[in-house]
């Protein structure tokens, strides 16, 4: 993919993120219109933010048992 690609990319995902998690499939076809490839990497970027959840939010520390 070309640098303009990934720009494109980033734009749309930015653009994706400030809509709710149910308009988004919607927004991302008509925003696409038809170009495929550009839309799937897209939607795996969503799919990774969406796994990664609060992963970097959480401190570490927040995720150990009490300690006596």
């Amino acid at each position: 993919m070309a640098n303009s690609d990934w720009q494109r990319v980033r734009e749309l995902f930015d653009a994706a993120m400030e809509r709710a998690a149910a308009e988004r499939a919607d927004w991302l076809a008509e925003a696409c219109s038809g170009e495929e490839a550009l839309r799937a990497e897209v939607e795996k970027l969503l799919q990774a933010h969406e796994q990664m959840g609060e992963f970097i939010e959480t401190p570490a520390i927040a995720q150990l048992p009490d300690q006596p």
